[in-house]
């Protein structure tokens, strides 16, 4: 790696730095008892300096507990220690990487006390700095996010732990969503909100936009198909004082006193977003409502905080439509290890696409929960042709003869499997591009088919295997 370095991360950022490498017991200096927050046993989950915070205080928990190779092959392994683009690295006491694991930048033997942000900023010096004189604290620096490409502000928390005496460093970070450069709009859009955390995220940024324009930015909330409208997901906004409707995707709202707006479960729908918000600031309020991509109704969390504006007082919120079972029990395409992983991930993706249609390729085939590195789903029609294929080195012209290297005729393969078989799903096995790695290796890919647009087809992601 060159001098001096710039170093690309995904959405969350760990660091495990070592003075020495020595694996004795642990101590974390002032740090007394803690428990591990079940919560936060994920990356993914983390939004403020308390939390990752409790994460660092949870991993030095893991290694007191389990020692440091045990540990070490847990934050390796282990889909509550792995976020989409998790980094974890290790370095001599002259600040060489001497384990990594998550990283498609650093390799042993780099070099990390150069690693530079985009602005020149030697974080990682400061890292030792910050946990060698005091202790513990954060360290704040921009970095490129390797989910959007974009250079985006990071929070790293560090701590300085024992070894039977020898002192390492042991942190982890994370991009504020709440910063004002996670509001791009290659970023936020209604297309990519799928998680409560997107939602809370989504509608900061929209208070952000109302907040700078003002109220000509309504008219920018309620464009169709445009960033704050698309599908199911869109910003509604309501005047407290009297509950009117100021911003909704249907503009025939706006206007209309919505005070008595009620659900079939008699949830007052309106007026709940009123109490949440004037007494908490903040918060969700549940209900039924319809969902405009089935026009059917469906279950509801929506989030809503206030706004105050020209002296008076509004809420904003936007809403996640409750997923269903088959998404629930699925993993992210990062925290895929097996084929039951591959299976559970299909079976959400067929939901996704029989919901909402093309409305879900943008989401599919942009947001980390169902991409991520050789991770991705395709669907094919009968005809052989790709519907939806995020990567770039496939045509989409029918491609029923194609062969891998063993005479496979893949295409051919996954629609028996999906469409002709008594199940309708099953596996294929050939060998392929990984992406990852950018070598031909042995692919299962499994298939099952999919609804779309009125034609049967199927749908299907692979997990590579060891050969």
């Amino acid at each position: 790696m060159n001098n001096p370095m710039r170093l690309s991360t995904g959405w969350l950022l760990a660091v495990l730095l070592l003075w020495s490498l020595a694996p004795v017991s642990v101590r974390a200096a002032g740090s007394g008892s803690f428990a591990c927050d079940p919560s936060l046993e994920s990356l993914d989950r983390i939004q403020s300096r308390e939390q990752i915070r409790a994460f660092v205080y949870c991993a030095i928990q893991t290694i007191e507990e389990q020692g440091w190779e045990a540990a070490k092959r847990a934050f390796q392994t282990e889909p509550s220690w792995l976020s989409n683009g998790m980094f974890l690295f290790a370095g001599t006491d002259d600040l060489k990487v001497d384990f990594v694991a998550g990283s498609e930048t650093l390799l042993p033997g780099d070099d990390a006390a150069n690693l530079q942000d985009d602005h020149g900023h030697y974080f990682v010096r400061d890292m030792y700095r910050i946990a060698g004189n005091w202790g513990e604290g954060f360290v704040y620096y921009d970095i490129l996010d390797r989910q959007s490409g974009l250079m985006l502000p990071k929070t790293s928390f560090v701590k300085r732990l024992d070894m039977d005496g020898t002192p390492f460093l042991l942190g982890a970070g994370f991009h504020n969503p709440s910063d004002p450069a996670n509001c791009r709009p290659e970023l936020v859009r209604a297309e990519y909100v799928y998680s409560a955390v997107d939602t809370e995220n989504f509608v900061d940024c929209a208070a952000r936009l109302v907040l700078d324009k003002g109220l000509l930015a309504l008219f920018e909330l309620m464009v169709p198909g445009g960033r704050w409208n698309h599908g199911p997901t869109y910003v509604f906004i309501h005047e407290l004082d009297t509950l009117t409707m100021a911003a909704h995707r249907n503009p025939e709202l706006v206007g209309q006193d919505r005070t008595d707006r009620v659900d079939p479960d008699g949830v007052l729908i309106t007026q709940e977003i009123r109490r949440v918000v004037q007494r908490y600031g903040d918060g969700y309020v549940y209900y039924t409502n319809v969902n405009p991509a089935t026009g059917e109704l469906h279950r509801k969390a929506s989030y809503v905080k206030g706004i105050e504006l020209g002296g008076r007082w509004y809420s904003i919120g936007s809403g996640l439509y409750q997923r269903s079972a088959a998404c629930k029990a699925a993993p992210a395409a990062h925290a895929i290890h097996h084929r039951d992983d591959i299976m559970a991930f299909v079976a959400c993706v067929r939901d996704l696409l029989e919901e909402r249609g093309e409305l879900a390729f943008p989401l599919l085939t942009g947001h980390p929960q169902f991409r991520s590195s050789g991770y991705y789903a395709f669907v094919l029609n009968q005809q052989c042709q790709d519907i939806l294929y995020p990567l770039d080195y496939r045509a989409d012209d029918s491609n029923c003869d194609l062969e891998d290297v063993e005479g496979t005729k893949i295409m051919q393969e996954f629609l028996k499997a999906g469409l002709e078989t008594e199940n309708q799903q099953g596996w294929v096995s050939y060998r392929w591009l990984n992406p990852a790695t950018d070598r031909v290796e042995r692919k299962e890919s499994f298939v099952m088919k999919v609804s779309f647009n009125g034609e049967d087809m199927v749908v299907g992601a692979g997990i590579y295997t060891r050969e």
